[in-house]
């Protein structure tokens, strides 16, 4: 805790020694010597052209109950706008849902976002839907979601894997780089070989299998902004409910 307070003030900024809690990441079985490396969460599948024969896998368990605090934040953000509907209109509860609901199921959505825990969250954001705009408990959220513009959580997660891989494409290998045969799908994205489920959870896995799945004239958008514009109106004109839905869609251009 001192390291931490000596760390704050030289950048000038202030811990809350009261509300400031120790959360220990580890990991579940023993790495491998030869383990892929994380730099700040960023997975390299450079590993797979250097070394062909070896097949690196970061498999990562945190077992902390990650999803149970964020249930329970979900519920704080759900308390807050059932506490406040009677005095503000819709855009300020909206602004509430915003502050309090997505900012949590937005966050490193990345790690969590292929794991079964995911639908829960998503039971919980409905129910924050159904509350702001006043609908029966059984009542389906899905045109609110697409007449509102509101990112369902397997949308989100889709669009943070969009957005993930445009930024740091240097840590993914194209089609083009593994052969030399002018092939139809060249340059999409290259997905390892691997024979396990565990695998295909991965948030590497997962941001291949979305980016692949952009129609050519999205994926070689180079003007940032317009590219994260292009994929945003993708999960927002479906409000899918699960990300296999958005991958058996009909394909549309921009």
């Amino acid at each position: 805790m001192e390291e931490i307070s000596s760390w704050s003030q030289r950048d000038r900024l202030i811990l809350n020694d009261l509300k400031t809690v120790f959360m220990q990441f580890h990991i579940q079985k023993p790495l491998p010597h030869n383990t892929a490396l994380y730099d700040n969460c960023r997975y390299s599948s450079r590993n797979y052209q250097t070394h062909p024969t070896k097949h690196y896998q970061l498999q990562l368990t945190l077992t902390q109950n990650c999803h149970g605090i964020g249930i329970l934040n979900m519920f704080v953000a759900y308390f807050a706008i059932l506490q406040m509907k009677n005095s503000l209109d819709q855009t300020g509860l909206l602004n509430i849902y915003y502050s309090l609901a997505y900012s949590f199921v937005s966050y490193n959505i990345l790690c969590w976002g292929s794991a079964t825990e995911r639908d829960r969250v998503f039971i919980c954001q409905k129910r924050i839907i159904r509350l702001i705009f006043k609908l029966n408990f059984n009542e389906s959220c899905r045109k609110i979601f697409k007449d509102e513009n509101i990112l369902t959580t397997p949308c989100i997660f889709i669009y943070k894997c969009f957005t993930y891989v445009k930024k740091n494409m240097d840590l993914f290998i194209k089609r083009h780089e593994c052969h030399s045969y002018s092939t139809r799908n060249v340059n999409l994205l290259h997905i390892p070989k691997h024979h396990t489920t565990k695998f295909r959870h991965a948030p590497h896995y997962s941001c291949i299998i979305f980016y692949n799945s952009l129609p050519l004239e999205i994926r070689d958008l180079t003007n940032y902004k317009k590219y994260k514009y292009e994929v945003k109106k993708l999960p927002l004109k479906g409000s899918f409910y699960s990300t296999n839905n958005f991958l058996n869609r009909e394909p549309v251009g921009i």
